[in-house]
């Protein structure tokens, strides 16, 4: 098994606790680990040169090459993405099983495609558009709007439009903002700041009320013993001053359990039914994907509670992070409850896609 990502510090940067949680938490390995950045993948080469974690110190080998690679590789440069989507798809011709099928990653990449992905296959969406449609008509009705990078992540460039009586205001969080007295005024700043083409425009959702702050939830499905599974969950929350909830953006993390304490009693049924609702909603997401990519381990969701829409899927992450449940544990500990539940779920989640791996590999 081997995983793929950018040489970075530590070394894989943000992402090495994670590959390290894997090895450790790995008692009695049926496969062998081994970890190299996609640039020492060599096609015409049958040996990679690569990094194996042993004794809690990273030490290089020189290994066969992988049957099965699990890909967390990613970059925002423009240039190395299209290497990197080149690349992915030269693996199969080479025989390599990916552990997360690049069709899968790329639909859950790109925002506007998997928006229509959903609506064809039946979830409540947002409405979306390019932003240039939407700057075509769509933002002439009095509203909220997100515009979003179509590829982007962590909440990067994400930027809230409200417009009300032909004045137009684009915040960059709750106190930072520029006001637009046309649309043409707003088009000619957008069109100076950000690549248009790469943007979408995403109505706002009516959510129900909770600590005057944007929130969702995040709710990790991953394939266990035969079936899809919801086997984490959590409530991110933005910081006070954000228009994101992202936790890269400065945001928090706390249990669903906590997050249903504090709901209104008036519409605390309705969220209960939502949350069941999204959870057999992410599981079906997983099946469907299925049925049209093949087998896959993992996917991360973030899903909004509307008071009109019901539960929506947001978006969704093919490489997801575990963060989110060592914020919940930390923040419970702070409460001075035992965080031990939390912590365990996060290194159940790391485990379920190694025994998915063997489950792929031992079958070959």
């Amino acid at each position: 098994m081997a995983v793929l990502q950018k040489a970075e510090a530590r070394p894989f940067g943000k992402q090495t606790q994670y590959f390290e949680d894997m090895v450790r938490y790995y008692e009695a390995p049926r496969i062998k680990l081994i970890f190299f950045s996609p640039y020492a993948w060599k096609a015409e080469s049958d040996e990679l040169e690569v990094l194996v974690h042993i004794n809690g110190k990273w030490k290089k080998e020189i290994s066969s090459k992988p049957s099965l690679i699990y890909d967390r590789s990613f970059s925002r440069d423009t240039r190395e993405k299209n290497w990197l989507a080149i690349f992915r798809n030269s693996l199969k011709n080479q025989g390599v099983t990916m552990f997360n099928p690049v069709g899968i990653q790329e639909l859950s990449t790109d925002k506007q495609a998997c928006n229509r992905w959903q609506e064809s296959h039946g979830f409540t969406i947002l409405e979306t558009f390019s932003l240039e449609v939407a700057l075509s008509g769509k933002l002439s009705a009095d509203g909220s709007w997100y515009l979003k990078p179509r590829s982007g992540s962590r909440g990067i460039g994400v930027m809230k439009l409200h417009h009300r009586q032909g004045r137009y205001r684009l915040s960059f969080d709750q106190n930072s903002y520029r006001e637009f007295e046309s649309i043409e005024g707003l088009r000619h700043y957008l069109d100076s700041s950000i690549d248009m083409a790469q943007y979408i425009a995403q109505e706002e959702a009516r959510l129900y009320s909770f600590r005057e702050t944007p929130y969702d939830l995040r709710l990790m499905v991953q394939y266990v013993r035969d079936e899809f599974k919801v086997t984490g969950e959590a409530v991110r929350l933005g910081k006070t001053d954000s228009i994101v909830s992202n936790l890269s953006s400065g945001g928090s993390a706390i249990s669903i359990a906590e997050f249903q304490g504090e709901i209104e009693s008036a519409v605390s049924a309705k969220i209960s039914r939502a949350i069941e609702r999204a959870r057999k909603d992410c599981v079906t997401f997983a099946n469907n994907l299925k049925e049209e990519y093949g087998d896959f381990a993992e996917l991360g969701f973030d899903v909004l509670l509307t008071q009109d829409k019901g539960p929506v899927i947001l978006e969704v992450n093919a490489k997801p992070s575990r963060w989110v449940f060592v914020q919940v544990a930390d923040h419970e500990e702070r409460k001075g409850n035992d965080p031990t539940p939390f912590l365990d779920k996060r290194k159940q989640t790391v485990l379920n896609p190694l025994a998915f791996a063997e489950h792929i590999l031992l079958a070959l």
